[in-house]
């Protein structure tokens, strides 16, 4: 209610900082009822560290994460694929290990979910995608955008990802 008074239309919920830092695993779910209920658009990050990456847990991990949207209406939703072993560390996931993931494990556990609506939910890719690599991501057909992190943080970055985005796309 606070975020549709400040005019906002988008929330991020989920965040592997906001998980690690504030342990927000357990108050989620709440988030999400609440921004989707107000009709924000939520941006809701999945992920793996790399000890599950490494013990081969990926899909279990991002599977448990996505249960939590079991009878939510997934009208305003998106999904980003955030593998946390790549965010701030300049290691990303390969182009086609991200689509394997959000094209397969989150694509396929949305389809449980969702059925048929899981088709209009937005797909983002999120670790570490920066001006040199994010055409290479958007020109996977299962990812349909990117969460940016540090490469926003400057304007013209920020303008060459956006740009390699487009371009991919076209």
């Amino acid at each position: 209610t606070m975020l549709n008074d400040l005019g906002c239309t988008f929330v991020i919920v989920g965040h592997s900082e906001r998980r690690i830092n504030f342990r927000e695993d357990d108050i989620i779910i709440e988030k999400l009822e609440s921004a989707l209920l107000s009709n924000i658009n939520v941006i809701y990050c999945v992920g793996e560290y790399s000890s599950e990456k490494e013990l081969g847990n990926t899909t279990k991990k991002i599977i448990d994460q996505l249960s939590v949207l079991e009878g939510l209406n997934p009208e305003n939703l998106m999904i980003a694929y955030e593998p946390i072993w790549a965010i701030g560390t300049g290691q990303s996931a390969t182009p086609e290990t991200a689509a394997e993931i959000v094209g397969g494990v989150v694509l396929e556990a949305l389809r449980g979910i969702f059925g048929d609506a899981a088709n209009d939910i937005s797909l983002l890719y999120g670790g570490s995608m920066n001006a040199g690599n994010a055409g290479d991501y958007a020109a996977q057909d299962c990812i349909h955008g990117g969460l940016i992190g540090g490469a926003a943080l400057q304007a013209d970055q920020f303008l060459q990802v956006a740009t390699a985005v487009a371009a991919a796309k076209a």
